[in-house]
């Protein structure tokens, strides 16, 4: 098991100034850089990869509303909190509330405690990630995750970090009441943050990627239905209908649309290869922890897709500015044989993966267990 450490906690008087010992380190994915640093600061440290795999976060899920001629893409799904705080053994939740004040001292109460607490907020209060977002996709920032770490009491401003620089920000307080109960950031609820119970030791981390890597597997292989479409199915549908474009859509849908899928691959400009680099790095890391090398072979594919979703972004931007451009839109075009590419390299990165989970159980099962006999005197 993974021992954990007790946050320390801090003796400190309503009102008056808090400021946690919080190192927080960049990356591509705001709520994946603020599981980790939540997490670490219960004393598990774990890379934007590791987080991103044991919560299983990558996905492919597409919805098509085509008498609305709109479009939608997720690559990485919004339950990564969930599911990576389960499969490590953390009793969490989000909490959400309609009270503001309520909101705030529970916050404070947690700061308090020793705990920085992880909080959903409108991404037009954040300078970094409104600076960092390309300025076409700006429109189309819904949400965005921040940690607070500390709370000055003479300036009445609080300080939090997020996924674009090392250096912490400095919000006035009544401006951060604003920034986690207005606008898009209010969709599933108003005024959310993360809350965590840690328990005495984790699940080993080698049970924890092995569950990971299992609901990979059926995100991306069984399921099916439900709103929109999910898993490899919906890939070769997914390089159908955005074909089908240039016959179907005018040029404002189309821009928009391929704006859309700009910031639904890059979550907002941020996230490289729709995710598929974090995901190969992950699987690498698991097969270190599981001693399996199966799993690395397994991470190939998932690279190469990265390459893919990369050269698809590139082709989206192109569409945006010109959505008339006629290299975009014959059969042999790049365009064409990327959707052919992507529809072909997800199904393969699946079958692959659930073959290499099939193989490293298998391994493991045949292990002797260790004896629990005691040797003669």
């Amino acid at each position: 098991m993974i021992a954990l450490r007790e946050a320390p906690a801090m003796e400190t008087a309503a009102g008056e100034s808090v400021s946690l010992d919080y190192r927080h380190q960049p990356g591509n994915f705001c709520l994946g850089v603020a599981l980790r640093g939540v997490t670490e600061a219960v004393g598990l440290k774990l890379s934007e990869a590791e987080v991103m795999g044991l919560g299983g976060s990558v996905c492919f899920r597409y919805g098509a509303d085509l008498p609305k001629r709109k479009f939608h893409l997720e690559v990485c799904h919004s339950g990564v909190d969930m599911a990576l705080f389960g499969n490590l053994g953390i009793l969490a939740r989000q909490r959400r509330t309609t009270d503001r004040d309520w909101a705030e001292r529970r916050m404070m109460e947690l700061l308090r405690e020793g705990r920085p607490v992880a909080v959903k907020v409108n991404p037009r209060f954040c300078e970094g990630v409104m600076r960092a977002t390309p300025e076409a996709l700006v429109p189309l920032l819904y949400i965005h995750w921040v940690v607070v770490s500390g709370y000055d009491a003479e300036r009445d401003t609080l300080r939090y970090h997020d996924n674009t620089r090392f250096a912490a920000y400095d919000i006035p307080r009544e401006e951060f009441r604003l920034a986690r109960d207005s606008g898009p950031s209010v969709q599933n609820g108003r005024n959310t943050w993360l809350e965590l119970e840690v328990p005495r030791a984790l699940v080993p981390l080698d049970e924890a990627c092995l569950q990971g890597i299992r609901q990979m597997v059926v995100s991306s292989k069984y399921l099916h239905g439900g709103e929109g479409y999910k898993g490899v199915d919906a890939a070769t549908r997914y390089a159908r209908h955005l074909k089908s474009w240039r016959t179907t859509l005018t040029a404002d849908e189309i821009r928009g649309n391929a704006l859309g899928m700009m910031s639904s691959i890059t979550l907002g400009g941020a996230l490289k290869g729709a995710g598929r680099r974090h995901y190969a790095a992950f699987l690498e890391a698991a097969a270190r922890t599981l001693d399996a090398p199966v799993l690395k072979e397994a991470a190939a594919p998932y690279r190469a897709l990265a390459g893919v979703w990369t050269g698809l972004y590139a082709r989206f931007a192109a569409m945006a500015a010109d959505p008339a451009d006629d290299r975009l839109w014959s059969r042999g075009s790049e365009y064409f044989a990327l959707l052919d590419a992507l529809a072909a390299g997800e199904k393969n990165a699946a079958d692959t993966l659930e073959a290499a989970l099939a193989e490293t159980e298998r391994g493991r099962m045949a292990r002797p267990l260790p004896s629990t006999r005691k040797a003669p005197c």
